[in-house]
């Protein structure tokens, strides 16, 4: 029988079983995100300077390989933005299932 004075033990928190690993995963992904981002902005301004601006080409170059580089280079944005989220969403997966393991079964049951 517990005793009525003392209060009940709060549940753990998801911050309480956080490992330097964990913070690593969110800070790549973080990192990814932002630099997809990033990307995506450089090849938007650069198409729209294209299509609003003179164009200067160097010798050799055409308009369309500088559309295309902008092309590939808002894929590579995308495809950051994407691996961002998937290495966010196994971060999140693997530090669930760790404080999922630390609890007692029947934890958080009525």
């Amino acid at each position: 029988m517990t005793d009525p004075t003392t209060p009940p033990a709060a549940p753990p928190t998801p911050a309480a079983g956080t490992t330097p690993a964990d913070r690593l995963r969110d800070t790549l992904a973080l990192v990814l995100v932002l630099a997809g981002a990033a990307l995506v902005v450089m090849a938007y301004t650069g198409n729209s300077r294209l299509a609003t601006q003179p164009i200067v080409l160097a010798k050799g170059q055409s308009a369309f390989s500088l559309w295309m580089h902008n092309y590939y280079l808002e894929f590579a944005g995308y495809g950051a933005i994407a691996l961002g989220v998937l290495v966010g969403v196994v971060s999140y997966v693997v530090h669930a299932r760790r404080v999922r393991r630390s609890q007692p079964r029947g934890a958080g049951q009525a």
